[in-house]
């Protein structure tokens, strides 16, 4: 499929979420609950995408610390 006309910019897809809210989502006490969450959707993602970044880094720092220690533990050199 072609995404060329959705890709923003550099390919990069700035991304969308839309909502639907139906009256039972919004009447009675379910009303805070929402507007909690609407109001605090921006952090949470924000939280979550930092914490996934810094599991991603730590798992390719010790990844590339034992491929180092591979490379030094056998002596040997490199051809290139």
């Amino acid at each position: 499929a072609d995404l060329s006309s959705v890709l923003g910019p550099g390919g990069c897809n700035g991304g969308y979420l839309t909502f639907s809210f139906t009256r039972r989502h919004v009447s009675g006490p379910q009303m805070e609950g929402v507007v909690w969450s609407m109001a605090t959707l921006h952090q949470f993602v924000a939280y979550h995408v930092k914490a996934s970044k810094a599991l991603m880094h730590t798992r390719m720092r010790r990844r590339v610390e034992s491929m180092t220690a591979l490379l030094t533990a056998g002596g040997g050199s490199v051809a290139s």
